[in-house]
């Protein structure tokens, strides 16, 4: 039987600020529940999205990974342990995905996706389940993250390291984030469902190889990264599905 472990948080807004706007290359031990979403495209599988592990047959990620009209259990999988893009770990491939019903009904709202394996993961320093947030837990705003992915590194730019990066965001005002993506140029829309998070005093730009890639709060699950602005100069805050909105459901479909 697999149990997703819930985390009921004492969290604080935090002061300090920081200078980092690139990123931290890290070992995959560092943040073991991280694991690659990988999509075939013809004869090759490439990474783009992340997820965080749940249970040793589970993972978490967002729904905008598993759907759309060319998506099927056949064309994804994961590969866990490994620190470098597509490279060692171990994989294991998609037996079937449970999308939130929210989802599709108010733009990203709702996106999230549990999604069971094939086969279970053999758990080690490189390969852990991540505890997640408890139900209804909000976090202020301020508080300092870390997103942990395989984006770009340089702001601006398309230039790809395969290496794993974590960064430190801070939470935001969710409705200063409304206001922001209702006058943006391709207008989004952010529910009480989301987290905004950016760099000290900023936004953050939105790689979409970072879809899914957690956030991390004291190593606890927070936030799964859905949406943002690419190559806007940091101007806009990254959006995450905020996981304690979805944990009593995500408990009930990991099984």
């Amino acid at each position: 039987m697999a149990y997703v472990a819930l985390v009921l948080l004492l969290v604080a807004a935090v002061s300090c600020s920081s200078n980092d706007i690139i990123g931290t290359p890290v070992e995959v031990t560092t943040f073991p529940s991280i694991v690659q979403v990988e999509i075939r495209v013809g004869d090759y599988w490439i990474q783009k999205c992340a997820g965080g592990i749940i249970t040793n047959y589970h993972i978490v990620s967002v729904a905008t990974c598993f759907s759309g009209a060319n998506y099927s259990p056949e064309r994804r999988r994961v590969r866990a342990g490994a620190s470098r893009r597509g490279e060692a770990g171990s994989i294991v491939y998609v037996m079937q995905e449970y999308n939130h019903y929210y989802f599709g009904s108010l733009d990203a709202d709702g996106d999230i996706s549990v999604v069971r394996l094939t086969g279970p993961l053999t758990f080690s320093t490189g390969i852990a389940q991540a505890p997640i947030v408890g139900q209804g837990i909000e976090l202020p705003s301020g508080l300092k993250v870390v997103n942990v992915g395989w984006g770009t590194t340089v702001q601006g730019s398309q230039d790809v390291d395969d290496a794993l990066y974590k960064l430190d965001l801070f939470t935001q005002n969710n409705d200063r984030c409304v206001v922001k993506y209702l006058y943006a140029t391709n207008p989004r829309v952010v529910t009480e469902n989301m987290i905004c998070a950016g760099l000290y005093g900023k936004g953050r730009d939105f790689d979409v190889s970072d879809l899914g890639s957690p956030l991390y709060y004291d190593n606890v699950l927070v936030g799964l990264l859905s949406f943002g602005v690419p190559n806007a100069d940091d101007e806009y805050p990254v959006v995450a599905t905020a996981v304690s909105f979805f944990s009593n459901w995500i408990t009930r479909t990991a099984v």
